[in-house]
């Protein structure tokens, strides 16, 4: 297993109060960050917004990463939507930054029909924020009980899970003491033991 680096922890509230500001977020935004790319799947994300924001719950989206591959079908499902006035990017931000945003959003989203790993889920873990996550691949492994799941091929669903967090802070306080307890779990130190054993292993046989 991988795991967060250290310095993916709580930051303080003026600290996160700033980054926000720096970056011109509102006030309450929920934060995905990973590449724009479809294994992502930003455009059922966006849908599921538009569907929350129809039924008169808006929840701001920020992005954090850069474009990768087949990136225009997203931007293109965003002007169709008219969803680009609650969609923020922010590009590739500073290392430093990017515990400070976690911090500063209500909850994290990783809507992903693959990942190899899923790095996001413990960084936002670790950082004491709620996490609300596809349920396939190595996600659930990752978030175990902290994270609230969602079929990332049902776009109503994931409206719903979306909208049970955004707008519960007991059941967002909940997540946090949970998935803090979760992610430290998942430490370097751990991944070089493990790592070790396998080569003693081999070299054992």
């Amino acid at each position: 297993y991988e795991a967060a680096s250290p310095e993916f922890m709580p930051g303080p509230a003026a600290a996160a109060d700033q980054v926000r500001l720096r970056y011109g977020l509102p006030d309450q935004f929920l934060i995905h960050v990973g590449t724009i790319e479809p294994r992502k799947n930003l455009t059922r994300l966006i849908e599921a917004l538009q569907h929350l924001r129809s039924e008169g719950l808006t929840v701001p989206l920020l992005v954090v990463g850069g474009k990768g591959w087949l990136y225009e079908g997203f931007y293109r499902k965003l002007e169709a939507l008219e969803m680009r006035d609650s969609v923020h990017f922010s590009g590739y931000v500073p290392a430093s930054d990017l515990p400070l945003l976690y911090s500063a959003a209500r909850a994290a989203v990783l809507p992903s029909v693959y990942e190899g790993f899923g790095l996001p889920v413990l960084e936002a873990m670790a950082c004491g924020t709620s996490v609300v996550s596809s349920n396939l691949s190595s996600l659930p492994e990752l978030g175990g009980e902290a994270v609230r799941y969602f079929d990332p091929y049902d776009v109503e669903e994931m409206a719903e899970v979306v909208a049970a967090v955004w707008t519960d802070p007991e059941m967002r306080d909940d997540m946090r003491y949970k998935g803090l307890a979760q992610a430290a779990k998942f430490s370097w130190t751990r991944a070089a033991q493990e790592t070790q054993k396998v080569y003693e292993t081999i070299l054992d046989d």
